[in-house]
């Protein structure tokens, strides 16, 4: 599905640059409806592309969502495309553009959802920005359905929750802010994290083990993969089975009961319960 979307949205684009040069040199109105309709076609194929790739790469829990921005996303188009020829009737053109945006702000606020939530934190602090953002846009969706529905409810809400409505919209400036600033931040948190974890992981290649040479029976400190007996000189290779998820996330140390990577739950033999307890290294 994502390679459908990944054509249709570059086969967009190249007909919307051909219309944006034929508009350029004919000036004539069709040739602007046709450039309208096929950004209109573009960028819903890049919505819906988007959508489809955070639902294979992010949590379980949210590909329902995923799928509905993407089932939100076909009709919205549809009514756009429709309003720009002029084939809906006059009489209902104002409720098919209030239906069309509602179905828009819903289509963007689940790519959004998407966007946060496929950074996979493992630490608290992380995962609570990420849901501070997820609040955030749910208040900011609520609000844009409401003013599609009617901007009578809005005014009434605000003078209802702040009395006046000049406060409120410093209070959602300094929230919109705030919140994008973190939508920002999020990738580089995640590269940070991930640089650092694999700095830990590189230290984990430096495990020595506890054995005894099978030739001369001294016991020793043996690194891991090849080294030899201090003693006799014997070469022994030491080999340790890495704990891994199926998604291949490294689960050495991790005390966890699912993987941060995919979600799935991690076996109890997979599972590290302290310091010094885990996979057991062989020596040959």
């Amino acid at each position: 599905m994502r390679v459908v979307f990944l054509w249709s949205m570059l086969v967009g684009y190249s007909l919307s640059a051909l219309m944006g040069i034929l508009l350029a040199l004919s000036q004539e109105a069709e040739v602007a409806r046709l450039l309208g309709c096929s950004l209109v076609v573009s960028l819903s194929m890049s919505v819906m592309f988007l959508l489809a790739l955070f639902r294979d790469l992010g949590p379980r829990s949210l590909r329902w969502l995923n799928l509905l921005g993407i089932i939100c996303t076909v009709p919205a188009a549809l009514i756009w495309v429709a309003l720009i020829f002029e084939i809906v009737p006059w009489g209902i053109q104002e409720s098919m553009s209030r239906f069309g945006g509602g179905l828009t702000f819903f289509a963007v606020w689940s790519l959004y959802v998407g966007y946060c939530f496929v950074f996979k934190f493992r630490i608290q602090w992380q995962r609570l920005l990420v849901w501070f953002l997820f609040a955030c846009s749910l208040f900011y969706l609520m609000l844009l359905e409401m003013a599609v529905i009617d901007e009578d409810i809005v005014e009434a809400v605000l003078r209802m929750m702040f009395g006046n409505e000049e406060v409120f919209i410093r209070l959602l400036v300094a929230l919109i802010v705030l919140s994008s600033a973190i939508t920002l931040a999020l990738p580089v948190i995640w590269l940070i994290e991930r640089v650092v974890r694999g700095g830990d992981a590189a230290l984990d290649q430096q495990i020595e083990v506890s054995l005894s040479c099978p030739r001369c029976g001294l016991d020793q400190m043996m690194p891991l993969n090849k080294g030899s007996c201090a003693r006799c000189r014997l070469e022994i290779r030491v080999k340790l089975d890495e704990p891994r998820c199926k998604c291949g996330f490294l689960l050495y140390r991790f005390e966890g009961e699912a993987c941060p990577e995919c979600g799935r739950p991690v076996p109890e033999n997979l599972r590290w319960v302290q310091e010094g307890t885990g996979p057991v290294g062989e020596a040959t």
